[in-house]
């Protein structure tokens, strides 16, 4: 049998094995990376305490500040309930078409605040943080629309408490002239100048509330970073699982 000739047998193509796998990165990149993830772990643990601490701090100022205004303006009310009716040398204490609305829009601001700064005291004693944020939701939700609106809320409550000092309202007809001259015919039924100290007191502690109420707006710059941090931390996750995948 005649033996083929060298270039009569097929060409035979060699194996190919694949080529070792390279580096998709630079040496020590897991190890850089592992040390990233771990510092911003920190600081976001940092700043979720330095978070719950402010948010403790803002609820618990305005609620400690509500507390007076209610109890104080609830006082001034129920000084004109009763005795608006008394008559004393053909007239009676209070100002003709006294105007009430100053003193019942503070009331309600400081209960509302009282009442649900109540709620999240008592979900951080008996329940959770998160059980406090829910609230403080529900808070920022009822005073309009989260914090921004709460802050208008205070300021406008603050400005129109003043402006409403007429001489019409409890506050500005017991800092008059005219509560003076007729204070000695009512001694024994109402005391006008505490009256009036109610109210200046009354309106320190609203400019207070709406100043207070502005820092609570602030720890959103803090929680807003603590969600930067944790957008990083998904994408360097992400990062890693591709990297495991690659082949």
């Amino acid at each position: 049998m005649p033996v083929s000739s060298s270039y009569d047998a097929l060409p035979q193509t060699p194996k190919m094995s694949p080529p070792p796998p390279a580096e998709n990165h630079a040496p020590g990149y897991h190890v850089r990376q592992q040390i990233e993830e771990e510092e911003l772990t920190r600081s976001s643990h940092a700043l979720k305490s330095k978070i719950r601490r402010l948010r403790f701090v803002a609820r618990f100022t305005a609620f400690a500040l509500a507390i007076p205004t209610l109890i104080l303006e609830t006082f001034t009310l129920s000084d004109f309930y009763s005795t608006h009716n008394t008559i004393r040398d053909g007239r009676g204490p209070w100002a003709r078409e006294t105007s009430l609305w100053p003193s019942i829009m503070l009331v309600a601001a400081s209960g509302i605040t009282v009442l649900l700064g109540l709620l999240i005291l008592a979900a951080y004693t008996w329940g959770s943080v998160r059980s406090a944020n829910q609230v403080n939701t529900v808070q920022s939700t009822i005073t309009i629309v989260v914090e921004l609106v709460h802050i208008g809320l205070w300021i406008a409550v603050s400005v129109a408490y003043r402006e409403g000092k007429t001489g019409k309202d409890l506050w500005g007809w017991a800092c008059s002239g005219a509560a003076d001259n007729i204070q000695k015919n009512f001694d024994g039924v109402v005391d006008f100048n505490k009256v009036c100290n109610r109210g200046t007191a009354n309106w320190a502690l609203s400019i207070a509330n709406a100043g207070f109420t502005i820092f609570n707006l602030s720890i959103w710059y803090w929680v807003l970073k603590r969600r930067s941090y944790t957008k990083v931390k998904e994408q360097l996750a992400e990062r890693k699982l591709l990297d495991r995948t690659d082949f």
